[in-house]
């Protein structure tokens, strides 16, 4: 063997984030200059700097290489250990190559984030928002989500309370915000609160210091603000009909009363004879209608249109710097009336998500500024026939992916939802 090579240390603890190194003592054993090339294999081979990666050494001289690890501070790499080998290998004399190896001891580190979506919510008496909990450290943990507001105004419920959260991976807390006492009428009151995180490790101890998110609660009045106009207007309503019954209808109809009591009782024969005669005279011409009239009945008017509710999603996935598209076609004789649709961007991806309805831009959207968007139209969209709903994907930078899921791509949904309004066949 002409070539030796010994680490200084076969077991190195590396902090994500931060930088540390060990060396590796090389030395020719043979009778010539020999050259050598050094490369780290093993998983830590992408984040290991070699220096120097070549060198060339004289007969019975030796060397000092270093090895740096940059471990990043991310979900890439989880706590524990990794082993790691360093291949040095002769340019005169392959066959003497040897690769000494070592342990890597990786430590763990939680960085946990938060987004409350949305913000700021509104009710009579309650509202509800959305807790996405991301998990940007390399060890599994347990999130608690607590929430309190200054004033004791407030009464949550959060579901699941308690969420364990993989390395890279998000979840989601339903977040039910209840005012304790009724607002019934007067101007709304926003109430402010705040959602705190709690990241536990499997010991239950805190990992780091509690995530803080800001919302609000609007509490808007149970009786709306112009509800006593409107009831004076009733009221008002109400008062004039029984004054125009009282004053108009019943003295006409006690007249009409008086007048027929008084009649004679031979003015009443006749005319129940002349009626007896008119009668007659009316069956009469009827039964000769009916004899004459030979032509078939008229055919029935065709139904008339028949409405259905609709609701459908649409999916787009495309990778960073990619597009990807779908749209939903309306069948024909059918017009669609969109009600709602709500966009979807459960991974917190970047990019831009465009909507368009009936060949016309109607929604351009950054993905950053939103993980779900409702829209609720007082006025439907109308869609005719044959005509389509299309939402574009650009995706400029994926979220940590789904659960489930087999690649790292940006993943838009749009829910449409309305009625669909059918033409029946003649």
């Amino acid at each position: 063997m002409t070539t030796l090579a010994a680490l200084q240390d076969t077991v190195l603890d590396v902090t994500p984030g931060e930088p540390a190194s060990l060396y590796l003592t090389l030395r020719n054993t043979g009778t010539i200059v020999e050259g050598y090339t050094l490369t780290v294999v093993g998983a830590a081979e992408a984040w290991t700097a070699v220096e120097p990666a070549e060198l060339s050494l004289y007969p019975d001289t030796d060397a000092q290489v270093r090895l740096t690890f940059s471990a990043p501070r991310n979900s890439d790499v989880p706590a524990g250990e990794v082993p790691f080998a360093v291949r040095v290998l002769p340019r005169e004399h392959p066959e003497t190559a040897v690769a000494p190896e070592g342990l890597l001891r990786v430590q763990p580190f939680t960085d946990t984030t938060g987004e409350l979506t949305p913000r700021t919510a509104g009710g009579r008496v309650f509202g509800r928002t959305e807790v996405a909990v991301d998990n940007r450290g390399n060890i599994p943990v347990n999130v608690r989500v607590n929430a309190k507001d200054a004033d004791d105004a407030l009464r949550f419920e959060a579901r699941p309370p308690e969420q364990a959260v993989q390395p890279g991976q998000a979840v989601f807390t339903k977040l039910s915000v209840r005012a304790r006492k009724p607002r019934w009428r007067g101007p709304a009151i926003t109430h402010p609160y705040a959602v705190a995180l709690t990241t536990l490790d499997k010991n239950d101890q805190e990992t780091q210091p509690p995530v803080l998110l800001d919302g609000n609660l609007v509490q808007n009045p149970i009786i709306p603000r112009h509800a006593g106009r409107w009831l004076a207007a009733l009221v008002a309503l109400a008062l004039l009909a029984a004054l125009g019954w009282m004053f108009m209808l019943k003295p006409a109809v006690e007249s009409a009363a008086e007048n027929a009591v008084a009649s004679p009782v031979e003015d009443l024969k006749e005319q129940v004879a002349a009626a007896d005669e008119k009668a007659e005279a009316a069956e009469e011409k009827a039964e000769e209608a009916a004899a004459g009239n030979s032509a078939p009945p008229t055919e029935p008017a065709p139904p008339g249109t028949t409405r259905s509710p609709f609701s459908t999603r649409l999916e787009a996935t495309a990778g960073a710097n990619g597009t990807d598209a779908d749209e939903h076609v309306v069948p024909e004789k059918t017009t669609l009336s969109l009600t709602d649709i709500v966009l979807e961007n459960p991974q917190g991806d970047t990019g831009r998500l465009d909507v368009e309805v009936n060949g016309q831009l109607v929604f351009t959207v950054s993905l950053a500024n939103f993980r779900d968007l409702d829209y609720h139209f007082v006025t439907p969209l109308r869609v005719p026939a044959e005509k389509s709903v299309i939402i574009r994907l650009t995706c400029q930078k994926p979220g940590p992916r789904l659960v489930g899921t087999s690649s790292d791509s940006c993943r838009s949904f749009v829910l449409l939802a309305g009625t669909n309004a059918k033409k029946a066949e003649a």
